[in-house]
């Protein structure tokens, strides 16, 4: 008799145990959609402030969205670029007094989450003048979370 009972607890037990697994799966599977959607979100709000400042003419706005790191990384066609300082380097003539700077869209933008605080990022840029394309061309971005602000750490843009 006291067998039973001990097997009867202990099928309890694991009926607890299954039901609490249970809920808290449903309740991490109800959220998971929304931390995609968060990282997205400070991703896409992070390159809206960068596009912003470039079609004003705010350089520092612009440049905002680059980490201030010595292992930020931009990527030109025949180099790299080594911290943000020499990214802004690159990026200046674009930005000086009675430069002609087309306007900035991105599209198709991609986010792939490495880690909860990194994210590959694929988009294409567009230049454009009034309704005229002038430039178009892929860009492949690794950003990074840190303390809650994402920025660019590596960029495949050149």
């Amino acid at each position: 008799m006291v067998r039973h009972a001990v097997t009867v607890a202990a099928v309890t037990a694991c009926g607890a145990i299954v039901v609490a697994a249970t809920v808290a799966a449903r309740t991490a599977a109800a959220r998971a959609p929304t931390a995609p959607m968060t990282m997205r979100a400070g991703i896409e709000t992070a390159l809206a402030r960068s596009t912003t400042g470039w079609n004003t003419g705010d350089f520092d706005l612009f440049m905002s969205v680059y980490l201030d790191a010595d292992r930020t990384t931009y990527a030109t066609s025949s180099t790299y670029l080594h911290g943000r300082t020499a990214i802004a380097g690159h990026y200046a003539p674009e930005f000086a007094p009675g430069a002609r700077r087309d306007s900035l869209r991105l599209e198709k933008i991609e986010v792939d989450s490495l880690t909860p605080a990194l994210a590959q990022v694929l988009a294409f840029y567009v230049l454009f003048r009034r309704d005229s394309t002038t430039g178009h061309g892929p860009t492949s971005l690794t950003m990074q979370r840190v303390q809650g602000t994402w920025y660019i750490v590596h960029d495949h843009s050149g």
